[in-house]
């Protein structure tokens, strides 16, 4: 999926490459011509946000949930470190991704053979550190990403962890011939096969990984392309896996600007019977899933056990020709009989 948080990229790595070219009249050109050629990412992401940040208005999203302003400058830079550490913490939690990509850079800085790929390290490296700072952080937090973790967006980290793996084989076969070159090639094998660090994401940390496996367990039992009723932590999910059926709606942020392809009281519904199954309105929840049933032709329903309606789905559930196929973390999921 696209972020309106994240169209900010785009243009910006395109200029980081740019910009590690060597400079000359022509590379300048070249950049300019490449940085206005993605001004437009910029213009619909400002249009994209903009639109987004009215929808939370509207409905009362993240009201009364930013951090204070700073008052002083020790307040504002510690704050900015405090930052710093989260996004750190959520991206590589304590493990070794993070020291491995610093390593990365410093190998390729030092041994790469290529002035073109030192640039290229270097001009990244800058722009990271411009994001990755206690003095810049707050700025970019409130004005351009909230989810201040997508800064590590800039690091192409595949590219250079494998280019850093590369670079001592360049070296080894320039000083150390053919055997000093396998040599060396079997060593980094041997340690990305034992002591690889893998980077979690963010779908697999708690309480993300409830979500996730609710998802995986539909994906599993359920035929690709059919129309499901799953909690909202699943339905967010499910579009990231592939082969996956189609929830009634995926975000309920999104399903708001669906208006002119769906009729409001049909957004409406189909938000109705996502939060009835993630736990809340038990109210005529037996009546409504019926009727979900018939409109949406529902061939899966995923629902918590000790929500205090799930009596009564499972009667009506039972009755239209559904059979409970799994329970994960406490949601059992029905699947409609062939």
């Amino acid at each position: 999926g696209v972020s309106s948080t994240g169209l900010w990229l785009a243009p910006l790595v395109a200029g980081v490459v740019l910009a590690s070219r060597a400079i000359s009249l022509p590379s300048l050109r070249r950049a300019l011509t490449g940085l206005t050629a993605s001004a437009y990412v910029v213009a619909v992401g400002l249009s994209m946000r903009s639109e987004v940040i009215a929808i939370r208005a509207l409905r009362g999203i993240g009201q009364g949930t930013s951090d204070a302003a700073p008052q002083t400058f020790g307040e504002f830079f510690a704050g900015g470190e405090r930052l710093l550490g989260e996004a750190y913490g959520q991206v590589f939690h304590s493990g070794a991704t993070g020291p491995a990509l610093l390593v990365a850079l410093l190998v390729l800085a030092g041994l790469s053979r290529s002035p073109q790929l030192r640039r290229l390290v270097l001009a990244f490296a800058v722009a990271f550190l411009a994001f990755w700072c206690p003095l810049t952080a707050h700025w970019i937090k409130q004005h351009l990403v909230p989810n201040y973790w997508r800064v590590f967006w800039i690091l192409p980290a595949p590219f250079f962890v494998a280019a850093a793996l590369t670079a001592p084989i360049e070296v080894a076969s320039e000083r150390l011939g053919r055997k000093g070159r396998f040599a060396v090639l079997a060593l980094l094998l041997l340690v990305v096969g034992v002591a690889s660090p893998s980077m979690d994401t963010l779908w697999e940390r708690e309480p993300d990984a409830v979500g996730y496996r609710l998802a995986r367990d539909v994906v599993e039992r359920v035929p690709a392309g059919a129309s499901v009723l799953v909690p909202l932590n699943a339905s967010v999910r499910l579009p990231t896996l592939r082969r996956h059926p189609y929830p009634l709606i995926v975000r309920e942020l999104y399903a708001k600007k669906l208006v002119g392809v769906l009729a409001p009281d049909d957004i409406e519904e189909r938000l109705a019977l996502t939060q009835l199954v993630g736990g809340s309105g038990s109210e005529g929840a037996g009546e409504r899933l019926a009727e979900g049933i018939d409109r949406y032709g529902l061939q899966a329903v995923q629902f918590y056990s000790q929500a205090a309606s799930s009596e009564e789905l499972r009667g009506v559930l039972r009755g239209r020709g559904f059979e409970r196929a799994s329970e994960v973390d406490a949601c059992e999921l029905w699947v409609r009989s062939p």
